[in-house]
Order: C-alpha cells, then sequence, then structure tokens
C-alpha cells in the first residue's frame, strides 16, 4: 500500500467519525439540527469517494475517478447547505442547477477515458466557485463569533484553495498537467496531506463554533431565574459589571432600582407559596413590560426584583420610570385568584456617581432608599 493510499484511507476514517459526531449532536440539538445532519452527510459522501479512490477495486481507473468525482460534488452540495444553516447566511443563489449541469457532463465524460482532462476541469471549476462564494458569505459571521483575524485567516485560505482550484484547472486544460491521481505520485500524498490539513480545520472549526453555541446557551440558562423567567443574581452580577464598565469608559449614567412588592410575604404565609408565586410571576411581568429593551429586571438571591437600567438618566427621569411601574402594579387585578387584593409596589433609586467606587455602592445606595420607603398594602381576609 504507498503513503498515498494510507493518506487517503486515514483521511476517510477521520471523516466518518466526524460524520458519527455530528450525527449524534444533531440528536441533541434543538436549532441547528438540519445543519448538522447536513455536515454529517457531507463528511460521509466525502469519505466515501476517498475510499472509492484509495480502495479501487475491480473498476477501471478514469471510471474509478468518474464516481469519486460525482460524489464530491454531492459532498460540496451538502457542505453549502449544512454551512448556510449553520451559521445562518443570508439567502444566495442556490448551486444547485450548476452542481446538477456539472454532474451531468462529468457523468458524460466519464465514459471516456481521453476525457479525464476535461472532467477534471469541470469538477475543479464548479468547486472552486462553491469554495470562493462560500467563504465570502461566511466572512462576517465568523469574524463575529470568532474575530476579525480568525474571519481573515478562513477566507484567506478558503481564496487560496479556490485560486489552486481554478489554476490546476486551468493547467489541465491548456499545459497538460495531469488531472488523475495515481497512488503512487509524490504529487498525490501531497495532495492528500493538503486534503486532510484543510478538511481537519473545517471540521475543527465547525466543531468550534458548535462548542461556542452550546456553552453560550448553557451559560445564559443558569443565569435565568426558573419561577419568573428573569435573570437572576448571577446575571444581575453580569449586569452591573457591563454598566459598571461603561460608565468607567464612557461616563454612561445607569440606575439601580431595588423592588418589593407587598403584600407578597404576608401572602405566601396565608394562602401558601404557590398562590404567591404566582401573584410574583404576574408582577414581575407588568414590571418588565414597562421597562425597556436596555434595560435588565433581575430576581435576586433573597427573592427580591432588581433592575438595571442603562441610558443618561437624571433624577427626574428617574422618580417618573418608578411612578410609572408603581402605577402599573397598583392597577393589576388578579382575577379571578385574588379579586379583593390590591398590590402596592416599594421602590428604592439609586444613581451613579462620580464618588462612587464599584456598582455595589448604587446597589446599596438603591437599598437604603428602599428601607426608607413608606409601607404599602396590608393583606386582608382575601379570597383564594
Amino acid at each position: 500500500m504507498s503513503g498515498a493510499q494510507v493518506v487517503w484511507l486515514v483521511t476517510a476514517l477521520q471523516l466518518l467519525l466526524f460524520a458519527a459526531v455530528w450525527q449524534v449532536a444533531a440528536g441533541n440539538a434543538t436549532g441547528r439540527r438540519l445543519a448538522l445532519r447536513e455536515l454529517a452527510r457531507f463528511d460521509a459522501v466525502l469519505a466515501l469517494a476517498l475510499l472509492l479512490i484509495a480502495g479501487r477495486g475491480p473498476l477501471p481507473y478514469w471510471l474509478t475517478h468518474a464516481l469519486a468525482d460525482m460524489l464530491v460534488l454531492g459532498a460540496m452540495l451538502l457542505l453549502w447547505r449544512g454551512t448556510q444553516q449553520a451559521l445562518r447566511l443570508p439567502p444566495m443563489a442556490s448551486p444547485l442547477p450548476l452542481v446538477a449541469m456539472a454532474l451531468g457532463a462529468i457523468a458524460v465524460l466519464g465514459l471516456d477515458a481521453e476525457s479525464a482532462p476535461w472532467r477534471g476541469a469541470v469538477l475543479l471549476l464548479v468547486m472552486a466557485w462553491m469554495v470562493g462564494r462560500l467563504s465570502l458569505a461566511c466572512l462576517r459571521p465568523v469574524s463575529t463569533s470568532l474575530g476579525p483575524a480568525a474571519g481573515r485567516a478562513i477566507w484567506a485560505l478558503a481564496s487560496g484553495l479556490a485560486a489552486l482550484m481554478l489554476a490546476r484547472a486551468v493547467g489541465g486544460l491548456w499545459l497538460d498537467w495531469p488531472m488523475e491521481a495515481h497512488l503512487g505520485d509524490a504529487s498525490t500524498l501531497a495532495l492528500g496531506l493538503l486534503s486532510t490539513a484543510v478538511l481537519t480545520l473545517l471540521n475543527a472549526l465547525l466543531a468550534s463554533l458548535l462548542l461556542r453555541g452550546t456553552l453560550g446557551r448553557l451559560r445564559s440558562q443558569a443565569q435565568i431565574d426558573g419561577l419568573t423567567g428573569l435573570v437572576n443574581d448571577q446575571g444581575l452580577a453580569r449586569a452591573l459589571a457591563q454598566a459598571w464598565s461603561r460608565w468607567s469608559r464612557e461616563h454612561r449614567r445607569f440606575a439601580v432600582l431595588t423592588l418589593v412588592i407587598e403584600p407578597l410575604p404576608a401572602l405566601r404565609a396565608q394562602s401558601g407559596p404557590a398562590v404567591a408565586d404566582d401573584v410574583l410571576r404576574r408582577a414581575a411581568a407588568v414590571v418588565s413590560h414597562e421597562l425597556r429593551q436596555t434595560d435588565v429586571l433581575a430576581r435576586g438571591a433573597d427573592g427580591a426584583l432588581v433592575a438595571v437600567l442603562d441610558g443618561q438618566l437624571s433624577t427626574t427621569d428617574l422618580d417618573v420610570v418608578v411612578r410609572r411601574l408603581q402605577e402599573s402594579v397598583e392597577a393589576m387585578r388578579l382575577l379571578p385568584l385574588l379579586p379583593a387584593l390590591r398590590l402596592h409596589l416599594r421602590v428604592g433609586s439609586a444613581l451613579v456617581a462620580p464618588g462612587d467606587s464599584q456598582a455595589q455602592t448604587v446597589t446599596e445606595r438603591a437599598l437604603e432608599a428602599l428601607r426608607g420607603s413608606p409601607a404599602g398594602a396590608v393583606v386582608q381576609s382575601v379570597a383564594c
């Protein structure tokens, strides 16, 4: 067995392994299941093409290459679809008509052993166009996810690969370059090593994107309060850190509101935790609706609600926000469960000031303001 055969076989086994990984990941994924399945099919079909070349049986050499070329084109189409779905690329012109014409041309040219240069040129030209077009479309999302340097590096690699394919096609047609890979040639071994490196990089990149997305989703889920659906204390700490960072860099003011819904503690003791939790969920939804999308409403570790308001707010603006929140909560009617219950929202507010040393200082001032606010509603006899 030649060195080139070993390289092709190892590459094929690697692709089959990645295909199994993507297939298993597709079974556990939610948002990108179709993309992962397309990528699994891409690896499997390309592995089949490499196995066909490396382990050529009784078929003529030119016919083996014709079948392998058709499999490679099919794999490229699967890669196109899988990448478009995985990175959520904007709609692009489908390469399906071009691939269909190329498959027909390869099938016809594969009947003649003397047509190898033309068959190889058709394959390389179509692949060069697909790789170049796809790399250009992937530049922005990859740069956003992995950074501009990684995006430019991947685009440069893909563009260089497309240019190499184009040069190889032109050389095969007009410069008498050999288009078929002979397993004993050093050039075939070099091509196999290059293909292995590129395919390994491609699958590793996709695995990295998948892992980053999964970790980001798990991190987001870990910062959500299970009862209210609001941000929990971990998410609150992150929001405060971000607000403090903007204040330190840009002097962009932010405010902290500490909110207590009355008579929730007494209601919990009188009517039970299930009723109190339902009231808390409804009130939190009302407060969240009154805030802006840039604001963060969280349920702290002690169960109290805390809001981080971002933007150039003045004391007057903050008072307006507080009154609006109180009016919205007091206007709630908890029908049909608690028709006689009237809620009251106690609010302690604080704006960041030049003398503050950290975000926790603003939160402590908001708590002090809350302690000084007047008590509101009292639980009376309520029908449950």
